[in-house]
């Protein structure tokens, strides 16, 4: 039970409200608050009474306002205003309705219809207000707005935008992955395709981005999912060297670092003759450095050492430096063993299965069994496994499976743990230099990571079916992700250095507050406590701006 008591300090008495309990069979104070004066009390205890009953609202405004912020170093709304085509009305433009469905897939991957039900209560409508009741509808209508023109147009003025604020764009990483949907009945782009999430049984949409530096998106193209890489690039490498040429950027200072899976004849010469190049080499083309012994190799950093060489490719010379690395050697013998075992386990339950098949069920025909083997062995491991579907000789019919490991394949393989052959025509370069501006590549790497999580503004769940909604939807979660990498780089000019799932944690502890006491019925907005590493990215962000406190 709690009571209250007295005390007198230098001749003034001070309430305290206490709590006692027996301890070893004697009464101690357990628990006690300061209240103060009996003036303090007094009037706490008027004015609560005159202002009758005090009611909080509290809701999300760290990533809102993160966000608004951006939108406002980076001109985002007005941007896509000057490019698309819609006539001033009464309510939201077209680039305050993409912001709000941006900000919506980042509050909690919010669908369309989600957003129309999250908007009204939301902080959005504290800064993107409209007359007009919010729908799904509308929302979805304004995709209409975007075309492959100018999306291609707006990237360029954020671009030059981004340019103005000192990210220059001299070395450009691009890769490719792919996005697993529930679209059925689709028009061009959805397709079924080798699935990077291993959802072969669903129809895909294709994605390729460039970044530049400090991990800023800089390009990104749609397509269909069935298109090979090396193909994709062959179509956009004219329009990324088109862009670079808008922002002034020389050309043949810049340097295009490629994933392997772009290589070509017609991709390397093209590249070589706009930018210079860093890409890797399969194992399969580059048996004899894979062949060169170990003493032959230099350290250049704590578990890194290189090879360096010249060499003939894709009908260019080109330096050729192979790294090999002690930790990822391990890692990838120990998951290589790991898989292996796996699927001869899987291959030799289907040969029961297929060889020893019980008379009723469906009937194993050799192109089932082929695919069912396919299945089994994932594509990055299939060059080790050989096998042969083939039907019996005799009475019964029946088939008979053969697999097994080749010996000189899997030799090769193991040769290559641990070591990546770059290419480059930059022969000036030192063999760290080519290495760490390769290995930048997992910065796209982690960009496909994160359209895939639900942390950010997440590609997934795509829930449009027509080729130029697909389109408008992966540019606003393409442009999402350039909204958290300009916060990172802001951030760290500020000597603040926060992993996405770092600053989205950051962004959701921030909270505002809407008292309302006694008849004020308007009320007041608060900014809920912060501690130090909020209140820090609170005001590098200048997120106070957008809300009146």
């Amino acid at each position: 039970m709690v009571g209250l008591t007295r005390r007198r300090i230098k001749g003034q008495l001070y309430w305290y409200a206490v709590k006692s309990a027996r301890i070893n069979g004697k009464p101690r104070i357990i628990w006690q608050k300061y209240l103060g004066t009996a003036e303090k009390i007094t009037n706490c205890i008027i004015r609560a009474r005159e202002e009758g009953d005090i009611k909080v609202q509290t809701m999300p405004l760290g990533t809102v306002a993160a966000l608004a912020s951006i939108n406002n170093d980076l001109g985002f709304i007005d941007i896509i205003d000057r490019n698309t085509d819609k006539k001033p009305t009464e309510g939201l433009t077209v680039g305050q309705y993409l912001l709000l469905q941006l900000i919506g897939r980042a509050e909690g991957n919010l669908s369309r219809n989600a957003i129309a039900d999250w908007y009204p209560t939301s902080v959005a409508k504290l800064f993107l207000a409209t007359p007009h009741k919010m729908n799904a509808k509308n929302l979805l209508r304004h995709l209409d707005y975007l075309t492959d023109d100018n999306i291609h147009a707006i990237e360029d003025e954020l671009a030059l935008k981004l340019k103005s604020l000192g990210i220059i764009p001299n070395k450009i990483l691009w890769d490719t992955t792919n996005f697993f949907t529930q679209i059925e009945n689709g028009e061009l782009i959805p397709r079924k395709a080798y699935s990077k999430e291993k959802r072969n049984d669903k129809n895909l949409i294709g994605v390729g981005l460039a970044v530049s530096n400090e991990n800023i998106p800089f390009f990104h193209e749609t397509y269909e999912a069935n298109k090979h890489d090396s193909q994709i690039f062959s179509e956009v490498l004219d329009a990324i060297v088109e862009r670079l040429k808008k922002l002034s950027v020389d050309t043949k200072q810049a340097v295009m670092v490629l994933d392997k899976g772009n290589n070509s004849d017609e991709n390397v010469s093209g590249v070589l003759k706009r930018t210079h190049i860093i890409g890797s080499l399969k194992a399969d083309q580059s048996k004899e450095y894979l062949e060169v012994p170990m003493g032959e190799y230099s350290p250049i950093g704590e578990f890194l050492m290189s090879y360096r060489t010249k060499g003939t490719h894709y009908g260019e010379n080109f330096t050729i430096v192979v790294t090999y690395n002690t930790k990822t050697e391990k890692k990838q013998r120990l998951t290589y063993e790991d898989n292996k075992a796996k699927i001869l386990v899987e291959l030799g339950q289907l040969k029961q299965k297929v060889e020893f098949r019980k008379r009723r069920g469906r009937k194993w025909t050799l192109q089932r069994a082929i695919r069912a083997i396919v299945d089994i062995i994932p594509i990055n491991m299939r060059a080790v496994f050989d096998f042969e579907v083939k039907k019996k000789v005799g009475r019964g019919g029946g088939l008979i499976v053969e697999y097994g490991i080749n010996p000189e394949k899997e030799r090769l393989r193991r040769l290559s743990f641990g070591k990546i052959i770059h290419f480059t025509d930059l022969h000036d370069w030192t063999d760290k230099q080519i290495s760490e501006s390769y290995n930048s590549k997992y910065q796209i790497e982690d960009d496909f990571k994160w359209l895939k999580d639900k942390l950010l503004v997440p590609v997934k769940p795509v829930h449009v079916r027509k080729d130029g909604h697909i389109r408008a939807h992966v540019f606003i979660c393409i442009m999402g992700l350039l909204f958290y990498r300009y916060i990172q780089y802001k951030l760290r000019k500020a000597g603040l250095d926060y992993s996405p799932k770092e600053l989205s944690d950051i962004l959701n502890k921030i909270r505002l507050a809407l008292v309302v006491s006694g008849n004020n019925k308007k009320g007041k907005f608060l900014i809920e406590r912060m501690e130090p590493r909020e209140a820090a990215v609170f005001s590098i962000l200048g997120m106070g701006n957008y809300i009146k406190v």
